[in-house]
């Protein structure tokens, strides 16, 4: 199970998934950058949110309720 009292508000693609450049493991799924947007785009994943210009990062809460099976692409309406 997911720890979310050490996670941040927002989480990076790098957070959720790792970096194989960096050596950083993956936290929550261990799946390629491609899998991880192509989840995205066809509502198996949480949609991120755009930060600014060239950052973009996922709900911590969003992504937790995904790992424990709670999340749905209709759950994730509405302004946050």
């Amino acid at each position: 199970m997911l720890d979310k009292s050490s996670l941040p508000a927002l989480l990076r693609e790098r957070d959720i998934r790792g970096s194989r450049r960096t050596g950083t493991p993956a936290r929550v799924i261990d799946v390629a950058h491609s899998t991880l947007w192509y989840w995205v785009r066809t509502g198996k994943f949480p949609a991120p949110v755009k930060v600014s210009d060239g950052v973009t990062a996922w709900r911590a809460t969003d992504i937790a309720a995904w790992v424990e099976g709670r999340w749905s692409p209709d759950a994730a309406d509405g302004p946050r």
